[in-house]
This record gives structure tokens, C-alpha cells and sequence, in this order.
């Protein structure tokens, strides 16, 4: 518990030296927000391992309904620490040690995308596509040449499998064509259905919808103008979602459950 503090301390320091305003907002989902440059949500984490499917859930939903940006600050995975002008991301969120991340708050600099330790690279599905008809290349025949799969060379075509830096490198010198493009800038968010009797209610007023469950609020309603932040229920304090929707501009409701 002590490390975590003194890491939500660290990214603190960071932002407002950055000139970010910030208020800390203990939650499971995440530790402080923050508006300067971007408007962000960060989690702090000493082992970035440690981000639960359901947390990055909620922060890339967060991305969509409030317009944030969520990010993770760590020190180390179970295997080693994390590197300094590294971007890493786990469930399609940036993850970030702590020196990167002053680097990500102060500016505009890009970052090389690591997952699960290895090197990520965006690239035209078309393109590999092309190259391997031009020379006149099976499926089996490309994979061997960049030592993949036959599965994964299929998967690259249908642009349905990220790719290795390394098997980038092998494409560029076997073909003299560089097919990793500059990293872009956006969080990966999967598809949110509505579930709840609330959302679906909210939907019929022509509002896009978003669940949560470990922000300490149930739904955000948005469109093009408003933003409208939905807890059922009075939680015992107040205040912390009170302070989080007005730092953000946002409408906040509480739904009493008393008759």
C-alpha cells in the first residue's frame, strides 16, 4: 500500500509540473484525473500485470463516454521493469513507467508499442497482401520465409493479428519494403452492450450509453453536448463523484432506490 502511495505521488508530482490540474480519486478503476495538454485518468500500478480485465474496461469506456484519455504508470511486470521511452499497453491502454510519462505529459513524442514484452508495429494488411502475390508466394511459402505460421501470414492479410517488430525486420529484409507504420494514437475499446434496465432507459432519449463497475458511478449518457454521469444510489461520500464530474464539465444524477 505504501508503494502504491508513493507512485500516486510520483504521477501527481509529474502533472503538476506539467502545469496538469489534478485531484486524486481513489477508486479500484483509478487513482488521480487530470486536465492540461489531454484529460486523463490514471491508474498507478507497481506491477502492471496487476490490470484486471474489468478495470481496463472501465477506463477505455471512460475514453468514450467522458472523452478521456486512460493511461497506467507502473514500475515492473513479474518479469522486469519497465523501460523509460517505452510505451507498453495491456487490454489496449498505454502503460507507462514513470519517466515516460512525463515525457507523454509534457509533449507530443512517440513512443516504440511493447506488448507482453515484445515490440508491436501497425502495418497495411494490403500491402503484405500484395507483396506476397507479386512474388509469387503461398501462403506456406511466406510463412517460412519470415518464420510465422501459416495461420498467422492469413491473419496478417485479414489484418486480424497485431505483428513483431522482428517480423517486420525479416519482412524489410527479404523484401526491401518497410511495412511497420508510425504508431497511432488512439485506445482500443471493445464494444459496450447495455445490459441494464438504466442504460436501456437512457438509450430511448437518444443517449449514447456506457456501464461501469469499478469507477463508483453505474453509467455516463452522453451526446454531442452533454455528458451526464448516473449513480443509483447515494454512496456514503458524495462529494468524490461530486468533485470528479464538475472537474470534467460533467452533469451528475443520483438515483434513490427509496420509493
Amino acid at each position: 500500500m505504501r508503494m502504491h502511495s508513493t507512485l500516486v505521488s510520483r504521477v501527481t508530482q509529474v502533472l503538476e509540473g506539467a502545469r496538469y490540474s489534478v485531484i486524486k480519486h481513489f477508486t479500484s478503476c483509478f487513482d488521480v484525473a487530470a486536465i492540461g495538454r489531454k484529460r486523463l485518468v490514471v491508474k498507478a500500478l507497481n506491477n502492471v500485470d496487476g490490470l484486471r480485465p474489468e478495470y481496463a474496461r472501465d477506463l477505455n469506456g471512460l475514453s468514450q463516454g467522458l472523452g478521456l484519455s486512460p493511461v497506467v504508470v507502473g514500475v515492473k511486470t513479474k518479469r522486469t521493469k519497465l523501460e523509460d521511452n517505452v510505451l507498453y499497453e495491456r487490454f489496449g491502454i498505454p502503460v507507462l513507467s514513470v519517466g515516460t510519462f512525463k515525457l507523454f505529459v509534457e509533449g507530443e513524442q512517440v513512443f516504440p508499442v511493447y506488448s507482453r514484452g515484445r515490440e508491436i508495429v501497425s502495418f497495411d494488411p494490403s500491402v503484405f497482401r500484395r507483396v506476397r502475390e507479386e512474388k509469387g508466394l503461398s501462403l506456406s511459402e511466406m510463412a517460412e520465409a519470415l518464420g510465422v505460421s501459416k495461420e498467422a501470414v492469413y491473419l496478417y492479410e485479414r489484418g486480424s493479428l497485431r505483428m513483431r517488430r522482428e517480423v517486420a525486420d525479416v519482412f524489410k529484409s527479404l523484401f526491401d519494403v518497410d511495412i511497420a507504420l508510425a504508431p497511432e494514437r488512439h485506445s482500443v475499446v471493445d464494444e459496450f452492450p447495455v445490459c441494464s434496465g438504466l442504460s436501456t432507459l437512457l438509450s430511448s432519449f437518444d443517449l449514447k450509453v456506457r456501464e461501469f463497475q469499478k469507477t463508483g458511478f453505474d453509467v455516463v449518457a452522453f451526446d454531442d453536448r452533454d455528458q451526464i454521469i448516473v449513480r443509483k444510489g447515494i454512496p456514503r461520500d458524495p462529494g468524490l463523484l461530486v468533485d470528479f464530474s464538475d472537474f470534467f464539465g460533467a452533469s451528475l444524477a443520483f438515483l434513490s432506490e427509496d420509493p
